[in-house]
């Protein structure tokens, strides 16, 4: 940062509003002002200021939050991914609620896309470092009562009170990511975040390889002893229904500390001195060798006081006869035999291990858990697989529940239930039970258990009185019921849920179904994507993945993925798009409109060259205003995902950003694959000595 320079602003530099921004204000409004570069935007106490910066030697201009009296502390950075070539942007605040970085031409070059809604939107930067947008007829500054706010989206810095772990509501992960270099600021591939697999510990990752842990919570702190840190400030972890998150507080409020993640793979505690004018690392990791991640490997302790550093557990002797030293497993010595008077021993002084396999029971306690674990034949101190965290029910239960599976119950047919009694079905029950038990979304169905009993497999979801999207959308005795403002809300929370399997989930997850009636509306029409039988989960650094037995259903695979068994999350878009369309058209993806036989894509592809996509529109909508300019977006962005070649379909993030937007500048879609029924049958037909498609029609 030791470019903060103030620039002048070219007379020919002309915004909408020309009203100067006073230096001790912290708010901004749609029409009192805006901030150019070489203005800053100051809290109250003037404790932080927003503006725009380079950082060393970058000639790039970025927006971002500093400590106003502490030099090159960068905290937080707004266009991470869009750097601004020269110093002629300014912030604003739109009408309805939305911060904007403007370029000489009024262009966006980022925007907070929120999709809430303000009458009268204020944005306020806080003396804790929070930038903000509430609404001025709350009269409120807190976090609370935010519209949106910067510490819902960290940088590579933690400040006091800002929260490191998952808003399950909305399965929203906040974590930390490094910038790519000193003087880069874009996302780096290390990241800081909350492990929540069973005891919730911080780890540090370079992509998706872990390079150290925190050590579990055990209540007070992270690990097995307190760390100098942690006397300076109170480490907070709240874990209840709605989130999970590790946050810390001063005990000291003069003391400024924030936690970093470095480019070098490492994370950091600094502590401000004022003597000094300096900050002080009083926790670096990982730095020595015990604290990098496996590095004894299973069943070994490591130890800075004995040479050599890694040794064996009581009961264990080296994997490798010939690696005794070095670090490597370690395997029983003998094979333990609980019924014959085996017991555990205590382990004094370590961090706990990896409990990525283990299940918790908070009501018991040690000698109890101990007791459970032998009587269970279990050697290792745990019960069950984590996947035994969903609750088990008796197949009496769920039929009295459902009066013995009575007609009058009955609310659809499921994508695999017919099938799977032919040998495939288990296969995608048992891959339902471990994707949808692990995946925490409010545009995700809620699996609330499951039953394995007399032959049965039984999975049961929450209730969602309003069953499935296609009911509304091609049921003749629903029409009208389905307005334009529920199909927007409806399409942007089936782009959330999406965008979270893509992005915000441990692992990747490919839906590979997804459809209207795999879309499933709560009592407030909100809508949650079901059926993962079928979906496939990612690697963090896996992209594509191909196989031989092409599962799915006709008229929502993309071309790649239906001819060559090549899937990816750009397969997901395609699917996206395709029920994109169908939402705003009320017409089935595979329909004929003419003599050439053109699907849906086909046709909208058509009306889209012919500048007429207005009548691709559901009739029964075009009465209500202000919809021709929104429906031509969404369906650019519809023709956008169906691209016939997937390295031309956007990413998730992208679509919503485009959906949300009304700033960015959509480029035009080339030509959509699978455009004509007649044509795609006989490509998928030429495939078929090869590869098998299995075709599944569900609920």
């Amino acid at each position: 940062m030791e470019k903060l320079t103030v620039f002048n602003i070219f007379s020919s530099f002309v915004f909408l509003f020309s009203i100067q921004l006073s230096k001790a204000a912290d708010t901004i409004t749609p029409a009192s002002s805006f901030i150019r570069d070489g203005e800053k935007f100051v809290s109250s106490s003037e404790r932080f200021e927003l503006g725009f910066f380079s950082p060393r030697k970058s000639r790039y201009r970025y927006l971002g939050i500093w400590y106003k009296q502490i030099p090159d502390t960068v905290v937080w950075v707004a266009n991470r991914n869009s750097p601004i070539i020269e110093p002629n942007a300014a912030l604003t605040i739109s009408n309805n609620g939305n911060l904007v970085i403007l370029n000489l031409t009024n262009g966006a070059i980022w925007s907070s896309n929120t999709s809430r809604k303000a009458e009268n939107p204020v944005a306020q930067l806080l003396d804790t470092g929070n930038l903000i947008v509430r609404d001025n007829f709350s009269r409120s500054a807190s976090e609370g009562s935010c519209l949106w706010q910067s510490f819902d989206y960290p940088s590579d810095t933690l400040l006091a009170g800002m929260k490191l772990g998952w808003d399950l509501k909305n399965g929203v992960e906040r974590y930390l990511t490094s910038w790519r270099s000193a003087d880069d600021p874009s996302p780096g591939n290390i990241t800081n975040r909350l492990d929540i697999h069973v005891l919730p510990e911080l780890g540090l990752y370079n992509g998706s390889q872990k390079l150290s842990r925190s050590g579990p919570w055990n209540g007070i702190f992270f690990g097995a002893a307190p760390s100098y840190a942690s006397i300076l400030s109170e480490p907070i972890l709240v874990d209840n229904e709605d989130e999970i998150y590790y946050s810390y507080e001063s005990y000291n409020n003069p003391i400024i500390a924030i936690l970093t993640v470095n480019p070098s793979g490492t994370v950091q505690r600094l502590i401000w001195h004022e003597r000094s004018n300096g900050w002080a690392a009083v926790h670096l990791a990982p730095t020595l060798f015990c604290q990098f991640y496996g590095h004894c490997g299973a069943n070994r302790v490591c130890s800075y006081e004995k040479t050599p550093n890694c040794e064996c557990l009581k009961g264990f002797k080296p994997k490798s006869q010939h690696n005794q030293t070095r670090p490597g497993s370690c395997v029983r010595s003998e094979s333990a035999d609980c019924k014959s008077g085996d017991r555990f021993i205590m382990v004094d002084d370590i961090k706990l291990p990896d409990l990525l396999n283990v299940s918790l029971n908070k009501s018991m306690n040690l000698k109890e858990c101990e007791a459970e674990c032998l009587k269970t034949g279990d050697k290792t101190g745990s019960r069950k697989s984590r996947d035994s965290l969903l609750p088990f029910f008796s197949l009496a239960s769920v039929s009295a529940a459902t009066n013995n599976f009575g007609v009058e119950n009955k609310l659809g047919e499921g994508g695999f239930g017919p099938v799977y009694k032919s040998g495939q079905g288990l296969e995608e029950f048992k891959n339902e039970i471990k994707l949808t038990a692990k995946l925490q979304h409010r545009n995700l169905v809620r699996l609330l258990g499951c039953c394995v009993e007399q032959g049965e497999n039984v999975l049961i979801y929450e209730y969602l009185p309003n069953k499935s999207l296609d009911s509304f959308l091609f049921d003749t005795t629903k029409e009208g019921l389905l307005g334009w403002g529920a199909r927007i809300r409806i399409i942007e929370g089936i782009a959330q849920g999406l965008l979270y399997l893509h992005q915000y989930s441990r692992l990747r997850v490919i839906h590979r179904d997804l459809k209207p009636s795999n879309i499933l509306l709560d009592s407030n029409m909100i809508p949650k994507i079901s059926d993962f039988g079928l979906a496939r989960m990612f690697g963090g650094d896996e992209l594509q993945s191909n196989t031989k037995r092409i599962v799915g259903t006709y008229g929502y695979m993309s071309p790649e993925y239906a001819i060559h068994g090549f899937f990816s999350i750009k397969s997901d878009v395609f699917s996206f798009g395709v029920l994109l369309l169908e939402t705003l058209s009320s017409k089935r993806s595979t329909r004929f409109f003419n003599t050439n036989s053109l699907t849906l894509l086909g046709h909208a592809w058509n009306l889209w060259k012919d500048d007429r996509s207005w009548e691709l529109m559901d009739p029964k909508l075009q009465c209500e205003a202000s919809y021709p300019i929104v429906m031509k977006r969404y369906i650019n962005v519809a023709l956008l995902c169906v691209q016939k070649n997937a390295a031309d379909r956007p990413t998730m993030s992208e679509v919503i950003s485009m959906l949300t937007n009304e700033f960015v500048n959509l480029p035009s879609p080339q030509q959509p694959g699978f455009s004509s029924l007649k044509k795609s049958v006989e490509t998928v037909a030429r495939s078929m000595n090869r590869l098998t498609l299995s075709v599944m029609d569900a609920r």
